[in-house]
């Protein structure tokens, strides 16, 4: 079934947002941000319009939303999207691609992105809003907590914990059984061989911090 579906946000985020959302046959109706300098430009066709248009477009009948803004540490301004949009009584519907993989039995929270390339393996439950970029490798029974990012490339091995609001960097793995603490983050192309205490960033290989 086509869904209208309005994307917070205007940026590099929002366009992959967009890329997955138009391959699943979805209409993406608009682009909402904060910054007045996109105003009244488009991408792909779409318009960008100012963010308080939420409830303009709720009244029109475009229930479906999705957060276009990425996070690298920081998932403040995506928590606080999406907690608007469900307050407001938008539906966030997970969004994953017709490219990727995902297990019939893995669990996806509201909100969440897979896109094209990632793989979701048997076992897995992944929070809300959370991204799982292009080409990520998610294995057996992991845990993927609220508003978490694993960057492209990124690779977890089975029964990893990634805790709420950490970032998993482009090209970095993390073998098996670790737990990535709260807010933690894996710089690109790091190995994590133990478990990261919540808020720090780990680099290199192995990572440390």
């Amino acid at each position: 079934m086509q869904v209208r579906i309005l994307v917070v946000g205007a940026g590099g985020h929002a366009k992959v947002l967009w890329s997955v959302a138009v391959s699943l046959g979805h209409e993406v109706v608009c682009f909402l941000d904060s910054d007045p300098s996109k105003w009244g430009s488009t991408l792909f066709g779409v318009p960008v319009e100012p963010e308080e248009r939420k409830s303009l477009y709720l009244e029109m009948g475009v229930w479906a939303a999705g957060v276009g803004v990425g996070s690298v540490g920081d998932a403040s301004t995506r928590k606080r999207i999406f907690f608007e949009l469900k307050s407001m009584g938008f539906e966030l519907p997970p969004l994953v691609s017709p490219r990727a993989y995902v297990a019939p039995d893995v669990e996806l929270g509201e909100g969440t992105l897979v896109v094209h390339g990632a793989v979701v393996n048997p076992g897995t439950k992944v929070g809300v809003c959370a991204i799982i970029n292009t080409c990520a490798s998610v294995d057996h029974d992991c845990r993927i907590g609220d508003f978490v990012h694993l960057a492209p490339g990124s690779v977890l091995s089975g029964g990893v914990v990634v805790e709420d609001e950490a970032h998993v960097g482009t090209g970095a793995c993390v073998i098996q059984g670790v737990r990535i603490g709260r807010g933690a983050v894996v710089g690109a192309g790091a190995t994590v061989v133990c478990d990261l205490p919540p808020g720090v960033v780990a680099k290199g290989v192995p990572a440390r911090w």
